[in-house]
């Protein structure tokens, strides 16, 4: 049995794909399996997994017709023999002590799941994230406060990061549960549905401060074409969410929730405000739709808003207040700022 079993979906990243795989290829961890998913790449990507796999044998290649990122991992697990299980988008990379470190811990302390920090990149410029500042070990009940901080913040527990990318998970846990992703096409965060599934059925948690993965935003994502639709998304998300707490078997989900829920709505409602003045040039009407909408504004009524930065904070205010014109003009300053900012 390989230690880690490393999972890569694949698709349209030829310019990346090298950096990526030289960095897992090189790992100071030998004994890993790399299971390349070309996603029915239109571009060289599915030629150069090929060519990978003929250089190492240690790199699997599944070649299968366009699904998306969640369908792409779940191909990836179906052929999985590693004592543990990572993922990684094409477009990033790791250090090359990162499956190590994190096959290490997880082993000295019996930890079905290890959580590292990470290092957010936007050319030139890095942006060090880590969930905690000194290690962290959670057992039993504890394990689901990291569940209820990757949905939102409360008082009760502190705010994890939700990637699946920045962590392993034990394998058998994923294949024995028969846990798999959704598909993003259903559900727009296919790793917070992963974790609903995965997380309450967890002994140990391990959370390190290591920065050991590098998520790059590149030109793609910078210039993400407008599509229609995102505010029924999200909000299809957070109902789903919702729904498997309230209605699912495990209790200690159900408690001190709502606060997280109410948290998340908050948060998709402002990315979705901040996306449609970016991104579509008639936003009015979908602003206005987005600041009337009976499910975010319960959620604000009922949020300890407190508990919101600064930013946040101002941004509801006028969201309550529903002033669609300034809220425009404030978050089309700010996505300007943004851009002039990534191109010094």
């Amino acid at each position: 049995m390989q230690k880690v079993s490393i999972i890569v979906p694949i698709y349209n990243v030829e310019k990346y794909l090298k950096r990526c795989l030289e960095s897992l290829l090189n790992q100071t961890l030998r004994d890993i399996e790399i299971i390349l998913v070309d996603d029915g790449s239109p571009d060289k990507c599915p030629q150069l997994c090929d060519a990978y796999a003929t250089r190492d044998s240690r790199v699997k290649v599944i070649h299968k017709k366009n699904a998306g990122l969640g369908y792409a991992r779940n191909s990836g697990l179906e052929i999985a023999t590693g004592e543990f299980v990572a993922f990684v988008d094409s477009d990033d990379y790791v250090d090359l002590n990162t499956y190590k470190i994190l096959y290490d811990n997880a082993k000295s302390l019996d930890a079905d799941v290890v959580l590292c920090g990470f290092k957010r990149l936007n050319n030139e410029k890095v942006n060090i994230v880590s969930d905690t500042q000194i290690p962290q070990v959670l057992h039993g009940d504890d394990c689901i406060s990291v569940l209820k901080g990757m949905i939102g913040i409360s008082t009760n527990v502190q705010f994890y990061h939700f990637a699946v990318w920045h962590g392993i998970y034990r394998n058998a846990l994923i294949q024995n549960n028969n846990v798999r992703f959704c598909s993003e096409r259903d559900y727009i965060s296919e790793d917070i549905v992963f974790h609903l599934s995965i997380l309450p059925l967890c002994n140990c948690i391990s959370v390190i401060p290591d920065n050991l993965y590098y998520y790059c935003l590149n030109e793609n994502s910078l210039t993400t074409k407008y599509k229609p639709g995102r505010l029924n998304a999200n909000i299809k998300l957070c109902r789903y969410i919702s729904d498997q707490i309230f209605n699912g078997v495990d209790e200690r989900l159900k408690k001190d929730i709502q606060e997280n829920l109410d948290s998340l709505v908050i948060g998709k409602a402002i990315s979705n405000l901040s996306y449609e003045v970016k991104y579509n040039k008639n936003c009015i009407p979908a602003l206005k739709e987005i600041i009337n909408n009976n499910y975010i504004r319960s959620a604000i009524k009922r949020y300890p808003l407190r508990l919101l930065s600064k930013k946040q904070y101002c941004l509801v205010q006028l969201i309550k207040n529903k002033c669609v014109y300034l809220l425009y003009i404030i978050l089309n300053i700010n996505s300007k700022i943004k851009y002039l900012c990534s191109k010094v």
